[in-house]
This record gives structure tokens, C-alpha cells and sequence, in this order.
């Protein structure tokens, strides 16, 4: 649904920066005083500031309205009248006669009013560029839109806001009317001075001169010549009958002044129902010819919305748009993350078995090992009528062909070394299963593991000088037979597994470690709900494992209270926000009390302000007094104070876990939610607060002696 919408910026005046930035204008150093448009360098200087998308390749699109010698509405290029916005202002300022009050006061008037008229971004840049290509991405570096040419379209919307806007305000009083396409949204700069004719103010006493025709009589001499002549009441009174016939009662004339109060209202009911019913208007003439719905009511806006809509910046729309990119790349992470949790857990459920056995296979070299060292003792104490001296020494050395061996097996003939012949089956060996990562197929495994048993039969026949060479044969071979029903097992669990990873499953841990991961972003998420970019790095000086042993620094301490909420009638928010901070970085590292007390004593410092001047009860000086008697309990007792008022702070807005991590982090004993204070139906707030600066301090006695450092 594209809306259209009338923001309104009211200012005490028109600055000579305002004005040249809505006429795309800057001072020409080389001629003092004149004004030259922006050129391509300007562009990229206003897009060093991250929130500006200024595209120089459209700034010739730009235009605005000006009535032409004939008296139409006319579109011309942006900034070519022979007159400055600027130099316009001051001209009404002067014609009129305005003269504002001594810098500093209060009651400075309002001589300037800007309206933007714009609409929803998408169905605005349809209305300026059709259905041309263009690129309204942020990129300083590289201009791409020089072929885009703007449209009739915007043209005639532009004229239909200008007469309805100088119906509304009337022509003499608009000085500018800037159309900008060179931004992402195309919008229009309605520049106001609002004058009107006015009855003069003052009173009525008093009467002046006149002739026999009934005009006024004026001064033909002295310091008040051609002035009416005229005399107080009193003087009037005291005229005869016959003079007081040359003479008429004063009256109050009109003026043409400023007043912004005639046309935007003169207190807050009055600006409401003014800028409803241009809201109204606006729709009514313009927005509704042009397929725009009505732009949202103001009183309609939940309070936190109307909240975040006033007086924003284009700076915070900024951030707030970087927060949204930021939450919607974690949002997809998070679904990611939960979609393949879900998997993880589904496939689990029915491969957690075969993969910790398969886990347990996955030395697959060392199980081929331990088979040979298993199935060897059996083999050589199966040969009890081979003629040969099998000692213990050899034994070992023909059960770990693995190990390095230095000696010759000389009963082989031809002589061989057990070095030698490790070597010949190692390579074997780490073949039996793959093949340079690739698992063979159970035919070239099975071979090579005939081929070890072979071998081995060969150095026992050879060590029998070939007698029983049949008894040694059928041994090997039931070796072999038994090395191949286990090795087909375990190389199934082993594929098993090897399917498994190359489905993302690591081991079995993979699940919880993605469960973690979901949990952070899910905390990441909730904390852009309710902060700016900021809390990312608010968070990291949190987790910072420096802050364990030192205090935070004056720049940390203000870049963590700058995302915090600031509203000076509810100092109990930034209470809140910090708890939740703390509670967010803790998904990332367990952070020491001490730092989290650090941390929520800071958010404490405005309530303690607010309740010292609502309640009339002084936390600090309270718990001055207190120390009196329990200070030889508590180790570092001007700083208990300041703990002891933090934790009062957050009873009585009740963060009572706010206020026991106050209290235990700091050496205290604490307090469970029996010995919490509650306000009763019959207690005022500064009995209230009594209370739970008595709570706190009890809260804040050890259990035990502090030791020493932080």
C-alpha cells in the first residue's frame, strides 16, 4: 500500500547552510560571497557521512517551481534564480519589518517552517523514473545512472502540490519549492514564511485628530511631523465639549507580520488539528489523484512509534535502517540454523548409533592393526609342529610389523631384515582401506589383505625351511578368513561414518553445538528488537576478558550507556535494558559479577537522581549514614555506598534480581524473594523508598570477608 505523507519541520529561521543544501548549492571560495552548484567532488564529500546516498549522475534531474513572467507555475532547473533561497528569506523578514527577540529567549519566534512531500519509496521512484533501470545503491565511487532521464509524471505531481500549497499558505509567503531525484527517495522541499495580516496589538485607549471631513490631522511641524496627532484619554476628558468634537477614539489597525500561530496553530490542540487537516487536504487534492493512500494518523500511532517517528533523523533512520539489516541477516541465520538443527536432530535420532560406532572405527589403519596383533597370537599358536624356534622376542616383533625393528630374521632365507619387512607391509597396510582418501572396493580390499597374510605365511614357511608348508598354508588362510569377516565390519561402520560427514555431521556433539549457535542468534535477534548497532559493541567491551581485572574506561563506560534508553521519566527502563544487555552477552561468555555489578550500577545513577527528586529520599546520603554502624563489616565502605544506592534503586523499581547481583557481586549476602521489599496499598513513595534503601544495606553485608582486589 503506497502512502503519501507531509513531514513538518518547524525553526525559529532559515540558515544560509539550509538553504544551500536544498538548491544544491556551496560557496564559491574564488568570489567571495556568490554561490556555485555542487559539483562531483561535493557529491562524494556529502557521502562520506554513512547515511547520506547523494548520486551525482542525477543531480541534473533536480528541479523546482517558480511562477514565469506570465504568471503560470513553471518547472525550472534546481537553483537558477537570480535570487538565493537564502537572500529571499531575508527579504520577507525585511518587508514586513520582523525583528526577533534578544538571542536566547525563551519565546523566540517562529519565522521558518519546511514541509517535505514525498510518499512510500517504491511507488515514488515509479512515479520520477517509470520503468527505467536504476541503481539506487549506495556507491560514492562509481556513478550509474547518467542515462536516467525523469518523467512527465513527477513533473505534473509536483506542479499539483505547488498550487495546492500556495492555496493553503498563499504564493507570497512560499520562497521555495525544491523537487530532489538525486536521493533514493524522491521528495519535494516546501520552504514557508509565515506571514499574514494581523490586527495590531495593544489597546484601543486614546484619540486622535481629524478635519471636518473626518480625516485624520497630522503634524505639519517639529519631531512628529506628518505623524496623526494624538491625546490620551485623560488630556481628552479634560478638553470642552467644542474641542472634544475635533476628535475621534483610537483604533487598532492592521499589520502584516509573521505568525506561524495563524497558520500552523498557537498550542499543541491547535497544531494537531491544523497538520490533520493539511494531512486530510493533501489527500484530499493531490495524493488521492496520484493512486496514494492517506498517510497514517498521528493520534491513531502506538506511543512508542510516535516516539521513534518524532524528530527523526536522517541520521536515525540510518541506524534504524542498519539495525533492520542487521536483524533480518540474523533472523535468516536463525531459521537456517533452526531448518538444519532440525535435520541435524531428525538424522540423529536415527544414524546416533551407527555413528559412535562408526566414530569409534575411524582409526581404520590402527584397527587393522590391532586385528593383525589380535589374529597373530592365534596364528603362531596354531603352528605347535612347525620345526622352528618361535622365541618370545620374535613373536612380538612378527605381532607389531608396525614398530621399527633393527634386527635380521636370519632363519629366513634369503635373509631378510623385520626393517624391511615392515616396510613392505606398511605399504600394504595403509592400503588395505583407501586408496590416496578414496575407499576401495571390497574386492581390491580383500586382495590386499590376502596379500599381508600371504606374506606372513611366506616368512613362517620360510622360517620351517618349507616342512608343514600344507598345516601353514590352512592357518593363514584361516587368518585371512577371519581378518576379512572383521575388517567388512568395521569398514561399514567407517562408510557409514564417511556418509555422515559429508553430510555436515562432524560427531555426535554437532547437534548441541548448533543449538548454542541458534541460542546466540536468537539473543542477537531480540537485542536488535530493542537497540541500536550499538549493543554489538556495548557487548564486546562486556565480554572483554581485560575487564575482569580493571574498571571500565570513560569512553567504554559511555559506549555502553549510549544504547540504553533515556527518557527522564522512566530512568527504570535503563535498568531494564542494561539487565537485558548483561543477559545477552552472557550467551557469549560468563561474565565475573564484579563487571555486571560495574555495569548496573551505571544504569542505577539517573534513578537514583529521579527518586532524590520525586520521593525526597536520598539513597546516598542514606546509605552515608547507615555506614555509621555497619562500616567495620564492610570492607571499602565509600564504595559500598554507591552499591548500596544501586541496589535501593532497583527495589524500588522492583529489579529485585538487578538488585541481589548488586548486592552478592559485591561482597554482600544477598537476599531471597521473602526478604525482598514490596510497596503496600498504605505507604507513600517516600516510605516506599525507606524501605528499600533498609534492604539494600542488609542486602549488602557480608556472609563472609571480601578478599582483597576486585
Amino acid at each position: 500500500m503506497a502512502k503519501g505523507v507531509v513531514h513538518a519541520g518547524k525553526k525559529l529561521g532559515l540558515s544560509s547552510g539550509n538553504a544551500d543544501e536544498n538548491e544544491r548549492k556551496i560557496n564559491d571560495k574564488e568570489r567571495k560571497g556568490e554561490k556555485k552548484a555542487w559539483d562531483e567532488k561535493t557529491y562524494r564529500n556529502k557521502n562520506k557521512i554513512p547515511w547520506n546516498n547523494y548520486d551525482w549522475s542525477r543531480h541534473s534531474l533536480n528541479f523546482e517551481i517558480a511562477r514565469s513572467k506570465d504568471g503560470k507555475p513553471t518547472v525550472i532547473p534546481l537553483g537558477s534564480q537570480d535570487v538565493t533561497l537564502y537572500r529571499r528569506y531575508q527579504k520577507i523578514i525585511q518587508d514586513v519589518g520582523f525583528k526577533q527577540y534578544k538571542v536566547g529567549a525563551s519565546n523566540q519566534q517562529l519565522t521558518y517552517m519546511e514541509l517535505i512531500l514525498s510518499g512510500s519509496t517504491k511507488k515514488m521512484q515509479k512515479l520520477a523514473f517509470g520503468d527505467q533501470n536504476v541503481d539506487f545503491t549506495r556507491n560514492p565511487q562509481q556513478w550509474k545512472n547518467w542515462g536516467v532521464t525523469r518523467t512527465r509524471e513527477i513533473e505534473q505531481w509536483a506542479l499539483d502540490c505547488y498550487e495546492f500549497m500556495c492555496k493553503k499558505y498563499g504564493e507570497e509567503n512560499i520562497i521555495g519549492f525544491e523537487v530532489h531525484l538525486d536521493e533514493t527517495e524522491p521528495h519535494i522541499h516546501v520552504n514557508i514564511v509565515p506571514t499574514a495580516i494581523m490586527q495590531q496589538r495593544g489597546r484601543n485607549g486614546g484619540y486622535h485628530k481629524v478635519d471636518a471631513d473626518g480625516n485624520p490631522v497630522t503634524y505639519t511641524k517639529g519631531k512628529h511631523i506628518g505623524e496623526v496627532i494624538k491625546i490620551s484619554e485623560s488630556k481628552y476628558n479634560a478638553l470642552s465639549e467644542d474641542k472634544k468634537a475635533e476628535y475621534r477614539p483610537n483604533e487598532r489597525g492592521t499589520v502584516h507580520t509573521i505568525s506561524y500561530a495563524y497558520h500552523f496553530g498557537g498550542n499543541k490542540p491547535e497544531r494537531s488539528a491544523k497538520m490533520f487537516q493539511l494531512h486530510n487536504e493533501f489527500h484530499e487534492h493531490v495524493g488521492s489523484k496520484w493512486g496514494f493512500d492517506r498517510g497514517d494518523i498521528w493520534a491513531e500511532l502506538p506511543e512508542e512509534e510516535r516516539r521513534r517517528r518524532k524528530r527523526r533523523t536522517k541520521q536515525q533512520a540510518y541506524e534504524e535502517e542498519e539495525a533492520k539489516k542487521a536483524k533480518d541477516k540474523v533472523l535468516e541465520e536463525t531459521n537456517t540454523a533452526t531448518e538444519k538443527l532440525k535435520e541435524v536432530e531428525e538424522k540423529l535420532d536415527a544414524k546416533e548409533k551407527d555413528l559412535e560406532a562408526a566414530q569409534k572405527d575411524l582409526g581404520l589403519i590402527k584397527k587393522v592393526q590391532n586385528l593383525m596383533e589380535e589374529n597373530l597370537e592365534d596364528y603362531i599358536h596354531a603352528l605347535p609342529d612347525v620345526e622352528i624356534s618361535v622365541t618370545k622376542d620374535i613373536r612380538a616383533k612378527l605381532a607389531s610389523p608396525m614398530k621399527e625393528h633393527t634386527r635380521i630374521l636370519t632363519s629366513i632365507n634369503p635373509p631378510m631384515s623385520l626393517q624391511e619387512l615392515e616396510r613392505v607391509l606398511k605399504e600394504v597396510l595403509e592400503a588395505v582401506i583407501m586408496d590416496k582418501g578414496i575407499f576401495l572396493s571390497k574386492e581390491d580390499r580383500n586382495r590386499r589383505m590376502r596379500d599381508i597374510v600371504t606374506d606372513m605365511t611366506t616368512i613362517m614357511i620360510e622360517a620351517a625351511g618349507g616342512k608343514q608348508k600344507k598345516e601353514i598354508t590352512a592357518v593363514g588362510r584361516k587368518l585371512y578368513l577371519s581378518i576379512r569377516s572383521e575388517m567388512a565390519d568395521a569398514v561399514s561402520k567407517a562408510l557409514k561414518y564417511d556418509s555422515l560427514k559429508k553430510e555436515g555431521f562432524a560427531d555426535v556433539n554437532q547437534a548441541k553445538r548448533m543449538k548454542e549457535a541458534a541460542s546466540r542468534t536468537k539473543a542477537t535477534e531480540d537485542m536488535l528488537e530493542f537497540s541500536w548497532p550499538g549493543v554489538t559493541k556495548a557487548k564486546e567491551i562486556l565480554i572483554n576478558p581485560e575487564l575482569d581485572q580493571k574498571y571500565m574506561s570513560k569512553e567504554e563506560r559511555n559506549e555502553v550507556l549510549g544504547i540504553l534508553r533515556n527518557d527522564k521519566n522512566h530512568p527504570e527502563d535503563r535498568i531494564a535494558d542494561m539487565f537485558r544487555l548483561l543477559k545477552y552477552a552472557c550467551e557469549f561468555r560468563n561474565i565475573p559479577l564484579a563487571t555486571q555489578v560495574e555495569a548496573l550500577m551505571l544504569s542505577t545513577e539517573k534513578a537514583i537522581t529521579y527518586i532524590k527528586e520525586n520521593t525526597g529520599c536520598d539513597f546516598i546520603g542514606g546509605a552515608n549514614n547507615m555506614m555509621a554502624t555497619i562500616w567495620e563489616q564492610i570492607e571499602k565502605p565509600a564504595e559500598a555506598v554507591n552499591q548500596i544506592a544501586a541496589s535501593a534503586a532497583c527495589l524500588f523499581f522492583g529489579f529485585a534480581d538487578a538488585a541481589t547481583t548488586i548486592s552478592t557481586g559485591s561482597g554482600g549476602g544477598g537476599g531471597g524473594d521473602s526478604e525482598l521489599p514490596k510497596k503496600k496499598d498504605d505507604e507513600n513513595d517516600m516510605q516506599f523508598a525507606v524501605r528499600c534503601l533498609v534492604s539494600a544495606a542488609q542486602m549488602r553485608l557480608p556472609t563472609r570477608r571480601l578478599k582483597k582486589g576486585r
